[in-house]
């Protein structure tokens, strides 16, 4: 069984859609796409990531949040 290729990819709370769109593109052969949202009120961000996400992409996204400054 072949391993899934998997990309990740740090925002920032002031990251744009269209700046979105085009890191994902980067990736066209990855299956799996890790996204680490740096923000202050997480939640909020991560609700709008995952409703972009499941307007305009097409794969599997893991979205993970992370505090400004705050280690892997």
């Amino acid at each position: 069984m072949r391993p899934v290729k998997e990309a990740r990819i740090r925002l920032s709370e002031s990251t744009s859609p269209s700046e979105l769109t085009r890191l994902i593109s980067q990736a066209p052969d990855v299956r799996r796409i890790v996204l680490e949202v740096e923000a202050n009120d997480r939640v909020r961000a991560v609700e709008r990531v995952r409703d972009f996400l499941l307007s305009n992409i097409s794969r599997t996204i893991f979205v993970y949040a992370r505090e400004p400054g705050e280690g892997e």
